[in-house]
């Protein structure tokens, strides 16, 4: 996404220590706009009638743990949320050449860990959670009332798209001494 597109969420953290390093990051983002769209009431046009509502519902959350030490461990938590609902209906009478209902939802969850450790123990533990639930709906409700010479469309298209990914790596500390 774009400047202003959805919601982001970056955990960074490191230790070290003579014995034991440890350290954690956990990050957690949602995104969840809703759009509602309604017609109600009483439209004529000669040409044709739009109703559509769109909505881009993004969520990123990335972490790096990274502990040194004898014992080593990094922790590294993400979590990231995308839904949200779009809705379009159309309630009241229309009379035009044609009528397009449409909704288009846009939902992406993208969550990201990277856990590394060193010591003579090194430690890495992971997890990364991707969530969507977004809903997309485009109708015509019980009350309306529709007259056209064209064509009626009623469309609901969702696009989501999820990753999870989990890095890690450890290994031992080796130290060379010039003598």
């Amino acid at each position: 996404g774009g400047p202003g597109v959805g919601a982001g969420a970056t955990a960074v953290a490191g230790a070290g220590g003579a014995l034991v390093g440890g350290a954690g990051a956990i990050a957690f983002s949602t995104s969840q706009a809703d759009v509602t769209v309604t017609v109600d009431g009483t439209i004529t046009a000669a040409g044709g009638v739009r109703a559509e509502g769109n909505a881009n519902n993004e969520a990123t959350a990335d972490t790096l743990g990274v502990g040194v030490g004898t014992v080593g461990v990094g922790l590294s938590i993400s979590d990231a949320h995308s839904g949200g609902t779009v809705d379009v209906s159309v309630n009241g009478t229309v009379n035009a050449g044609s009528l397009t209902v449409q909704a288009l939802g846009d939902t992406t969850a993208d969550s990201e860990t990277f856990a590394l450790a060193g010591g003579l123990i090194g430690v890495g533990i992971n997890s990364a959670t991707s969530t969507l639930d977004g809903a997309v709906k485009a109708h015509l409700g019980g009350s309306a009332t529709v007259a056209t010479s064209g064509d009626v469309a009623v469309t609901a298209t969702a696009n989501n798209t999820g990753f999870a990914t989990g890095r890690g790596g450890r290994g031992p500390l080796t130290a060379a001494r010039r003598l």
